[in-house]
């Protein structure tokens, strides 16, 4: 009986540590909407949320999370600018496109693809125009 619970516990052990053998990190953005009036919202992730803050900085919190353990792998790509958003600003316009980020090919590590699940919370001041997506409101 002593040698099944210890089985029992050394599977339920191992189940929970190849479960979390994850990396993340959370990175930040920012944007200066000054000289702006309006901005446009053209990010495809499911992971997207965009709320409003008082201010006049445009905030975007990036959360990274891939299926490696290697956080080093994690740092670098993101050190690259891997889940940067691109800004564009119209000065004619005074209007401020927020787009994707150009995430060009998988990452692959001793052969093995990883899996990336990238969340984006996008911080708008409350006085500027905002299209392309639903606002939530306040923090």
């Amino acid at each position: 009986m002593r040698t099944f619970l210890l089985i029992l516990s050394l599977l339920a052990a191992a189940a929970s540590i190849s479960v979390a053998q994850t990396s993340s990190i959370k990175l930040n953005q920012t944007f200066s909407s000054r000289e702006i009036n309006s901005i446009d919202v053209d990010i495809k992730n499911p992971n997207l949320q965009v709320k409003t803050i008082k201010g006049s900085i445009i905030v975007v919190e990036i959360s990274i999370e891939i299926s490696s353990t290697n956080f080093r792998l994690l740092e670098f790509v993101a050190d690259k600018g891997r889940y940067n958003i691109l800004g564009k600003f119209d000065k004619e316009n005074k209007r401020l496109s927020l787009k994707d980020p150009k995430i060009k090919d998988e990452i692959k590590f001793k052969g093995r693809t990883i899996q990336e699940k990238v969340i984006y919370t996008v911080y708008i001041p409350e006085n500027k125009k905002v299209n392309g997506v639903d606002l939530v409101a306040g923090r």
